[in-house]
C-alpha cells in the first residue's frame, strides 16, 4: 500500500447503552484527527459527548529505573549521562527506520522528551525531586544543559511539591537558582513560583521553615521580576490551607533576620507588602507578642502600629494574648504604639486587664491600670470585674492588689449578672486565703444577696461537707468566720432552706463511723505498745552511763526526764484513743455520742502520735549521744518536720483569727477567740461547728509543748558539742 495513501484507523469496544439489556459494539474511526463513532450493523453516528466512559483515572507513570533512581541518590553524573546516552541513541536509532515524510511537509525537529526522566518513585518522585531535596546541583545542571530535552519542571510529587518545593525546603541558593533558570527557559517562571502544595505552601513557605535568609530573599527576587501589574496574588501573599502566611511562619519560627527582610520595601514601589495573616484570622504580631520583643518591636514598626489593633476571629488583640504572661515591656510598646489598646474587647466582652486577672498576671495588671484608667473598673458581658474573675480562677496576688488599692474599692461589692458578689464566689470556691483576704477589708459586705436571694452565708452552709472528718474543713472554718464577723443568713423560711441542704446517708454514716474507728483504734494501740515498752529499754542504758564521768549528768537528766513526759503523754493519749474508738465502734449507741468519742479518739491519736515522735528524738539522745553528739543534732530537725503537717489545723485558725482582729478590732476579737459569742450569733451556728477555736487551742498547746521538748534535746547536744571544742 502507497505510504502517501492514509486510511481511516478503526477500533471496536464494547460498550452499555442506557437501559438497553445487553452490550453493544461501537467502531471507533480516527481519520485525519477527525473522530467519529458508529453502532455495529448500524449506520447511526453517535456524538463524542453521548459517550460515557466507565473510569476516568489520570495516566499511570512509569516507575523510575533503579540505575537511574540510584545515580540520582548517589549524585553520579557519569552514571546519569551514560543512561542518558544510551536512551538518546535509541531514539536515534528509532527516527532513522521510521518512514521519510513526504517532501511537500515541512521538516521540523521536535524537542525530545526523555521517558526515563519521566520514571518516578512510589512517592511520584521525579528525578529532579530527589536531585534538589539532596542538593546534586552539579546532576541538575547536567540534566538541564542535556542537548534538546525538554524538562517538566512543575511535576508534583504526591504531596504536590515542585522540585523548587524540594530545593527551598533544604535553603540551597544555588539548586533554587538553577530550577528557576530552567524555569525561564522554558518560560514557566511565574506559574512554578506561585505553585501550591496539597496544603496549601508555596516554595516560599519551605525556604523560610529552612531558616535560610538568602533563599527566601533570591525566591522574593525572583517573584518581584516576573510581577505584572493585575497579577491577583505575588508570592509574599500567598496563604496556605490554614490561612498561615510566609511573615507569620517566619515569626513563630523566630526568624528575626527573615522578618525584618519580608516587611522591608521591595525595590518595585508596585511590589505588594507581604501578608501578616495567620490561622484564626490572628497575625504575625498575635504570634510575636509571646516570642519576644524584638520580633514585637519588628511588627509594630511596620504598617505604622496599624497591627496593634488588629483581632483575631474571637476578637482577641494581640495585647489579649500578651496579658497571659508577664512581659511588661512588649506591653509597654503596644500601650505607646496604640493609644487605644487595652480597651478593645473580645467576643466575651473582656479587656486585656480582665485575661491579665485570669492568668494572674499581676504585673500587666498594675500596668493597665495605671497606664488605662477606667479598664480596672470595667465588667465583661458577665457582669464580673477584675476581682470576680481572679477570686474565680484562684489568684491570691490580683485580690490582694484590689484589696490593697483604695482607687479600687468600687469593685470590692459590684454583683455580675448572676447578683454574686466577689465574696459569694470565694465562698463558694472554699478558697481559705481569698477568703480571708477579703474579710480583712471592712468595706466588703457580708449581707450582699445573689438573685437567688442567698447570702455568703446561705452558700457557705450549702458548702459544708457532709460524712465524717476528725479535723474541721476549709468550708467549716468559712462559715464559722461569716458568723462571728457579723454575717447573716437571706431573707427566707428556715424550714423551706433546710430542704435545699443535703441530707446525710444516715446507715452509710454509721458504717463510715465503724470502719474509721478500727482503723484509729489500731494506730492507737502501735502507739500505745510502743510507748509501754520504750522506758524499759531506755532506762537501762541511762543507768549504765549514768556514772561515766565522760558526760555531764545534768544534760543526761534532763534529756531523760523529756523522754519519760513525752512517753508518758504519749502512752496516755493513745490510750484515750483506743478507749474512745471502742466506744465509737458500737453500733447499738446513738449517733451523736458514737461521733464525739470518734472526734476525741481523732484528736487524741493525733497528740499520740506527736508525743512518740518526742519520744523517738529523745530516746535517740540518751542512747547515742555517748557515742556521737551531732546524730541526735541531726535526727530533731526531721521529727520537726514531721510534726509540721499536725500543725494545718492551727495555722488555719490562726489565719481566720487574723483576719477577724484586722475586719472587727481587738476586744471583739478576743471574745471570737475563746468562743465568747452572743446568743444570738451562738445559735446560729450548727451545733457541730461551735468550739472550733477552743479544740484547735487544745491542739496548739499540746503540739507547741512537744516542739518545746524537742528545741531542748537539741539545745542540750549542741551545749554539749560547743563545750567538747
Amino acid at each position: 500500500m502507497d505510504n502517501n495513501q492514509r486510511q481511516p484507523e478503526s477500533y471496536t469496544i464494547t460498550v452499555r447503552e442506557g437501559d438497553t439489556p445487553g452490550p453493544s459494539e461501537v467502531i471507533i474511526s480516527i481519520f485525519e484527527g477527525q473522530i467519529s463513532f458508529h453502532h455495529a450493523g448500524r449506520g447511526n453516528i453517535i456524538p463524542p459527548n453521548d459517550m460515557v466512559r466507565e473510569t476516568d483515572d489520570p495516566p499511570q507513570r512509569q516507575e523510575m529505573q533503579v540505575a537511574l533512581l540510584k545515580a540520582a541518590v548517589e549524585g553520579d553524573r557519569k552514571e546519569l549521562e551514560r543512561i542518558l546516552q544510551e536512551e538518546l541513541d535509541q531514539q536515534v536509532e528509532a527516527e532513522k527506520r521510521a518512514p521519510e515524510p513526504r517532501q511537500e511537509e515541512e521538516i521540523r525537529t521536535p524537542p525530545r522528551t526523555s521517558m526515563l526522566l519521566q520514571g518516578v518513585t512510589s512517592d511520584l518522585d521525579g528525578v529532579l525531586h530527589i536531585a534538589a531535596r539532596l542538593g546534586h546541583v552539579e546532576l541538575v545542571k547536567k540534566i538541564a544543559m542535556w542537548p534538546g530535552l525538554v524538562i517538566d519542571v512543575e511535576a508534583k510529587n504526591r504531596r504536590g511539591e515542585t522540585p523548587l518545593h524540594c530545593a527551598a525546603a533544604t535553603g540551597n541558593v544555588a539548586m533554587i537558582g538553577l530550577v528557576m533558570s530552567i524555569a525561564c527557559r522554558e518560560q514557566r517562571a511565574k506559574q512554578l513560583l506561585r505553585e501550591k502544595k496539597c496544603d496549601g505552601e508555596t516554595c516560599l513557605h519551605e525556604a523560610v521553615r529552612s531558616g535560610n535568609k538568602l533563599a527566601v530573599e533570591t525566591l522574593v527576587e525572583e517573584d518581584v521580576n516576573v510581577f505584572e501589574r493585575g497579577d491577583p496574588c505575588v508570592l509574599v501573599g500567598m496563604e496556605d490551607n490554614e490561612g498561615v502566611s510566609p511573615l507569620y511562619l517566619a515569626t513563630t519560627l523566630r526568624q528575626l533576620d527573615i522578618v525584618q527582610f519580608l516587611t522591608q520595601k521591595q525595590r518595585r514601589l508596585s511590589y505588594p507588602d507581604a501578608s501578616y495573616k495567620g490561622p484564626g484570622e490572628k497575625t504575625a504580631l498575635h504570634a510575636a507578642v509571646l516570642l519576644g520583643k524584638d520580633l514585637s518591636k519588628c511588627l509594630v514598626q511596620w504598617k505604622k502600629g496599624r497591627l496593634v489593633s488588629m483581632a483575631d476571629e474571637s476578637w482577641n488583640t494581640p495585647l489579649h494574648l500578651l496579658a497571659s504572661t508577664e512581659d511588661t515591656s512588649i506591653a509597654k510598646l503596644l500601650l505607646k504604639a496604640d493609644e487605644c489598646a487595652g480597651y478593645h474587647a473580645d467576643k466575651e466582652g473582656s479587656l486585656p486587664i480582665h485575661v491579665a486577672a485570669a492568668n494572674g498576671s499581676l504585673t500587666i495588671v498594675e500596668l493597665l491600670a495605671k497606664k488605662r484608667p477606667g479598664c480596672a473598673l470595667a465588667c465583661n458581658n458577665l457582669g464580673q470585674t477584675i476581682l470576680h474573675i481572679a477570686v474565680q480562677k484562684r489568684r491570691y496576688d490580683v485580690v490582694n492588689y484590689v484589696c490593697s488599692k483604695h482607687k479600687l474599692a468600687g469593685i470590692l461589692n459590684v454583683r455580675d449578672s448572676s447578683g454574686n458578689t466577689a465574696l459569694h464566689l470565694a465562698v463558694e470556691q472554699g478558697n481559705q486565703f481569698i477568703f480571708c483576704r477579703l474579710m480583712r477589708c471592712p468595706e466588703v459586705c457580708l449581707s450582699f444577696t445573689n438573685k437567688e436571694a442567698r447570702t455568703p452565708l446561705d452558700i457557705a452552709q450549702l458548702k459544708l461537707p457532709l460524712g465524717l472528718s476528725l479535723s474541721p474543713a476549709p468550708r467549716q472554718w468559712i462559715m464559722y468566720h461569716l458568723v462571728l464577723a457579723g454575717g447573716d443568713y437571706g431573707t427566707c423560711r428556715r424550714d423551706q432552706f433546710a430542704t435545699v441542704l443535703a441530707k446525710p446517708d444516715r446507715e452509710k454514716e454509721s458504717k463510715s463511723t465503724g470502719k474509721s474507728a478500727g482503723l484509729v483504734a489500731v494506730c492507737a494501740v502501735l502507739i500505745l505498745t510502743i510507748a509501754f515498752a520504750a522506758p524499759f529499754t531506755v532506762t537501762r542504758m541511762y543507768s549504765r552511763s549514768e556514772d561515766s564521768a565522760e558526760y555531764e549528768s545534768l544534760a543526761w537528766a534532763i534529756a531523760y526526764r523529756i523522754f519519760m513526759a513525752s512517753d508518758a503523754f504519749a502512752f496516755a493519749f493513745s490510750a484515750v484513743a483506743t478507749s474512745c474508738c471502742t466506744y465509737a465502734g458500737f453500733s447499738f449507741m446513738d449517733r451523736r455520742t458514737r461521733l464525739f468519742y470518734l472526734t476525741t479518739g481523732g484528736v487524741s491519736l493525733r497528740l499520740a502520735a506527736v508525743s512518740i515522735i518526742v519520744v523517738f528524738s529523745s530516746g535517740v539522745y540518751v542512747a547515742v549521744a555517748p557515742v556521737d553528739y551531732l546524730i541526735p543534732i541531726a535526727v530533731c530537725p526531721f521529727a520537726a518536720l514531721v510534726i509540721i503537717p499536725q500543725l494545718t489545723p492551727v495555722f488555719v485558725m490562726l489565719l481566720h483569727a487574723w483576719s477577724l482582729l484586722m475586719r472587727i478590732g481587738f476586744l471583739a476579737w478576743c471574745r471570737t477567740m475563746f468562743c465568747w459569742l452572743p446568743r444570738p450569733s451562738r445559735y446560729r451556728v450548727p451545733g457541730r461547728y461551735r468550739g472550733l477555736r477552743g479544740s484547735s487551742l487544745a491542739v496548739l498547746f499540746c503540739v507547741f509543748l512537744v516542739c518545746y521538748l524537742i528545741f531542748v534535746c537539741a539545745f542540750l547536744s549542741a551545749r554539749n558539742i560547743i563545750k567538747g571544742f
